[in-house]
């Protein structure tokens, strides 16, 4: 309502605003028209009732249901969990030994090469 009043106030002699006759009905328009409405939605507003106690019960069993839901999931990725490691599609490799001759790093180096392609 003050910022309202400043919009129609003037500034006295003393420097105090004041609200001359010339705006009273300004200021009617404003509080019975605005301030009014406002008041009235605001009021509805807070005054809003609570839920019934059936929508209380309703949201508690569906909290309830959603707990026991996860529960149920839970349990069933426990007992459905792998155990132990899964096994790797590769086979392992066994050492290189140490090529003695050129054909022979030849040739490992060419195996690696056909067994990686593969």
């Amino acid at each position: 309502m003050a910022y309202a009043m400043q919009l129609h106030a003037k500034t006295g002699p003393n420097g105090q605003p004041y609200l001359p006759a010339s705006q009273f009905e300004a200021a009617r328009q404003y509080i019975v028209n605005d301030l009014a409405i406002w008041a009235q939605m605001t009021h509805a507003r807070r005054s809003e009732t609570a839920p019934s106690p059936q929508v209380k019960e309703a949201q508690a069993a569906a909290a309830k249901a959603q707990v026991e839901a996860q529960k149920a999931k839970r349990a069933v990725g426990q007992a459905t969990k792998p155990v132990g490691r899964a096994a790797s599609n590769t086979p392992a490799k066994p050492k290189a030994a140490k090529p003695a001759t050129i054909d022979d790093a030849f040739d490992s180096a060419m195996s690696e090469v056909m067994s990686s392609i593969r």
